[in-house]
C-alpha cells in the first residue's frame, strides 16, 4: 500500500506538466489571427498618426459646405471663403414672389424695383390705394440684411471625423465626401415686416382679443382668425432661393396658412372686472428730490394708461395681462413733474461721416424720471397675479438711467450705406467774419436727416442765423451791391446744397438766383436765401432716408448726400445768355485819396438771364422730370472812389 502511493507521485506530476505545456500551446490559425490584429492595429495607428500629422488643426479632406470645398482648411480660411462666396451667391440672386403658382406663370417680376421695407410697408397701410393690388415682390439680401456666420459653419465642417466621430467621419470623407448645409442668417425685424406686408396684401392679420380705454369706458377688443405667411416653411424657401446655384433666377411662391388667436373673447372678459376694481380710484406720485410735493391723477386718467399685453406662462400657454403703458403714462406725467434735480438729457445716436464711409455713434443714457420702472411698479402694484385690485396708491417716481429716444437699429433701418452726389464750392479765406458764418452754419446743418417723402428747407434746418448765435457782419448782396449783413456769406452753402442737389436728380421745390452774378458758381446753378424769405428747399422723393453731411476747409465747402441710390441719372442743358440791362457806374468821393485819383471799389458788371435745364431718368431710362431753371443777373453798378478836387484854374 506504501509501495503504491509513492509509486504514483512521479506520474501524477508527469501528468501535470503535461497539462501545463498543452496549456501554452497556441494554435497556427489562432497565432495568424492574433498577428492580423495586430498589423491592423499597427496600421490604423500609423494612419492615425499620419492624419493628425497632416490635419492638425485642419478640415479633412472631402468635406463641402454647400457645395464649396474647405477640406484642407483651418477654420479661420474655410469662415473667410464661406463669408464671401455665400454672401456673394445671396447677392446675386433677387428673389421673385409670388402670390400663387398661376402669377408666377404669367408675371416676370425681374424688371420690377426692388423692394423697399419701410417704405412699402407704410404704402399697404393705406397710404397708396393701389398697393394692396400688388400680388409680385422682387427682394434682394439687403432687403433682408442676411448675414453669414462663416466660423459657425467652419467649425461644423471642422467636427467631422473628430470627437465620437472619429473613425466612421474620416472614412465616409476620404470615401464618398460629406457635404454640409449651409445656413444664413435673415434679420428677424426684416423678415417679419416682409411678412406683414404679404399678409396684409394677401390674407388678414390675427387679431387676439384684448382690452382697450375709448370714450370714457373699457371695451372688448374682439379676436379675428387671420390668413397669414406660413413662417416656418416661408423663411426655409427663402434660404434656399439665396443659396440657389442658378443665379439670377430664384423664385418662390409665398406659403400661407390659416392662424388661430392666442387669446380669445372669452379670456379677455374675465381680465375686465379685475381691471375695473383697479382702477376705481385715483392714483398719486411723489417727487423724490421733495417728498412733501405730491402730483394727483384722476381715476379716469389712470384708466387711459391701461392697456394689455401677452405672456406666456412656464408651460408656454399664452395669457393675457392688464398693464400700464409707460408711453402713455409718460405723457401725462412729464408735463406736469418735470424732471429730477439730478436730470441729464440722453444722447441719441448719430450718423459720422469718416471719408467714405458713414458710421453710426452710439447714444448715451442720461438721468431722469423712469417712466418704464414707474409703469411696472404701478402696474404690479394694481394687478396682482390673480388681477385683484393691489393696496398701494401712492408711488414714489424712481429716478434712474434714461435711455435715448433712438437706438442704433433705428439708425440701421435707414440704409444710409452709400454716397449719391457730392459737390464743393471754393470762397475767399480772406473774409473771416465770412468764412466764420460759413463755418458755423456748415456745423449747424452737418448729418441733417431728411425722411422719404420729406420737404426739406435751409431755414427751417439752419434757423435764423443771428448776432446771438453767433453769426458776424460779412458782405451780402443787396440788389446790386454788396452790404454789410449779420450773415452773410451762408448763401455760399445754400448754392453747394443746391448743386447737391441738382446733381443727385432730386425735385427742387423752391430756390431763387443771386441778384447779381458770382464766378463762385456755376452759371445758373446759385441760390440765394435771407431769412425768412427767399428759402431754398427740395424733396426727397426716393423710398430711403437721405444723409447730408457738410465739410469745410480755410478755402472750400463741401456739401454730401448719403443714403441708398435711387438710381437717377441726370443730364444738363445750359441755355444761351441773353443780355439785360448795362451797368452804370457811381462815383464817391474819399477826402483820404490823393486829388484827381480814382479807384474802383466794385467792378461793373452788365445784367443777363440764362436758363438750366435739367432731365432726370430712372434706372429703366424713363424719363421722371425735365426742368427748366431760369436765372436773372441784374446790373451790378461800377463803384469809383475818387480823391479830392483840385482848384479850379482861372478860364
Amino acid at each position: 500500500m506504501t509501495g503504491t502511493v509513492r509509486g504514483s507521485r512521479p506520474q501524477a506530476r508527469k501528468k501535470a506538466k503535461s497539462n501545463k505545456s498543452r496549456k501554452r500551446s497556441v494554435s497556427p490559425i489562432k497565432r495568424g489571427i492574433r498577428l492580423l490584429i495586430g498589423i491592423v492595429l499597427l496600421l490604423l495607428a500609423g494612419l492615425c498618426a499620419f492624419d493628425l500629422a497632416t490635419n492638425a488643426g485642419r478640415i479633412h479632406k472631402g468635406v463641402t459646405i454647400e457645395g464649396i470645398d474647405v477640406g484642407g482648411l483651418t477654420t479661420q480660411e474655410a469662415a473667410d471663403i464661406l463669408n464671401k462666396q455665400l454672401l456673394l451667391r445671396a447677392h446675386q440672386n433677387p428673389i421673385d414672389i409670388y402670390a400663387d403658382a398661376t402669377l408666377a406663370g404669367q408675371v416676370t417680376a425681374t424688371d420690377a424695383p426692388i423692394l423697399q421695407l419701410e417704405y412699402a410697408y407704410s404704402l399697404i397701410t393705406g397710404q397708396d390705394p393701389n398697393a394692396e393690388a400688388q400680388r409680385v415682390w422682387r427682394i434682394t439680401a439687403d432687403t433682408l440684411k442676411v448675414t453669414v456666420d462663416g466660423m459657425a459653419l467652419a467649425e461644423q465642417a471642422y467636427s467631422v471625423g473628430r470627437g465620437t466621430d472619429f473613425i466612421p467621419g474620416r472614412i465616409k470623407a476620404v470615401s464618398s465626401g460629406v457635404s454640409l448645409p449651409a445656413e444664413l442668417i435673415i434679420d428677424e425685424d426684416k423678415l417679419a415686416r416682409l411678412e406683414r406686408l404679404i399678409t396684409l396684401t394677401l390674407g388678414v392679420p390675427t387679431s387676439n382679443a384684448g382690452i382697450v380705454y375709448q370714450e370714457g369706458r373699457f371695451e372688448l377688443v374682439p379676436s379675428k382668425p387671420g390668413y397669414v405667411v406660413e413662417h416656418e416653411e416661408f423663411t426655409q424657401k427663402l434660404e434656399q432661393a439665396f443659396l440657389s446655384d442658378s443665379i439670377g433666377e430664384a423664385s418662390i411662391i409665398v406659403p400661407m396658412c390659416d392662424q388661430a388667436p392666442l387669446i380669445s373673447n372669452e379670456e379677455a372678459r374675465e381680465l375686465l372686472l379685475p381691471i375695473l376694481g383697479a382702477t376705481s380710484q385715483p392714483v398719486v406720485f411723489i417727487n423724490p428730490d421733495q417728498e412733501t410735493q405730491t402730483w394727483e391723477f384722476s381715476a379716469e386718467t389712470l384708466c387711459s394708461w391701461i392697456g394689455t399685453r401677452i405672456e406666456s406662462t412656464s408651460d408656454k400657454t399664452p395669457i393675457l395681462v392688464a398693464q400700464v403703458d409707460a408711453a402713455l403714462l409718460k405723457k401725462d406725467l412729464q408735463p406736469v413733474v418735470g424732471s429730477p434735480v439730478s436730470a441729464v438729457a440722453p444722447v441719441d445716436p448719430s450718423f459720422s461721416v469718416v471719408g467714405d464711409k458713414v458710421l453710426i455713434i452710439e447714444g448715451v443714457d442720461g438721468i431722469g424720471f423712469d417712466y418704464d420702472r414707474l409703469a411696472s411698479d404701478l402696474s404690479l402694484a394694481l394687478f396682482n397675479g390673480t388681477g385683484a385690485a393691489g393696496g398701494t396708491r401712492a408711488f414714489v417716481i424712481p429716478v434712474g438711467r434714461v435711455a435715448p429716444e433712438l437706438s442704433v437699429a433705428d439708425l440701421e433701418a435707414r440704409n444710409i450705406t452709400e454716397k449719391i452726389a457730392s459737390y464743393t464750392t471754393e470762397y475767399p479765406p480772406d473774409q473771416a467774419n465770412r468764412v466764420n458764418n460759413i463755418h458755423k452754419v456748415c456745423d449747424i446743418l452737418n448729418n441733417t436727416l431728411i425722411a422719404p417723402g420729406e420737404e426739406w428747407s435751409f431755414h427751417r434746418s439752419a434757423g435764423n442765423c443771428t448776432a446771438d448765435r453767433g453769426f458776424l457782419p460779412a458782405n451780402a448782396i443787396d440788389g446790386s451791391e454788396y452790404i454789410e449783413e449779420v450773415g452773410g456769406g451762408i448763401c455760399q452753402v445754400a448754392s453747394t446744397v443746391y448743386n447737391v442737389v441738382l446733381e443727385s436728380g432730386f425735385p427742387v421745390q423752391e430756390r431763387v438766383c443771386h441778384a447779381r452774378y458770382s464766378t463762385m458758381y456755376p452759371l445758373g446753378r446759385d441760390a440765394t436765401i435771407s431769412y425768412p424769405y427767399p428759402d431754398f428747399k427740395f424733396i426727397n422723393d426716393s423710398q430711403n432716408w437721405l444723409l447730408l453731411s457738410f465739410t469745410y476747409t480755410y478755402n472750400t465747402v463741401t456739401v454730401t448726400m448719403w443714403g441708398m441710390h435711387p438710381g437717377y441719372t441726370v443730364d444738363f442743358e445750359y441755355g444761351e445768355i441773353v443780355a439785360g440791362e448795362k451797368f452804370t457806374t457811381r462815383e464817391i468821393e474819399n477826402a483820404s485819396l490823393p486829388v484827381g485819383s480814382k479807384v474802383v471799389i466794385q467792378e461793373g458788371m452788365d445784367g443777363f438771364s440764362t436758363t438750366v435745364t435739367r432731365s432726370v431718368h430712372d434706372s429703366d431710362g424713363n424719363l421722371l422730370r425735365r426742368t427748366t431753371f431760369h436765372s436773372t443777373y441784374y446790373a451790378a453798378a461800377e463803384i469809383i472812389e475818387v480823391g479830392p478836387k483840385g482848384p479850379v484854374k482861372p478860364g
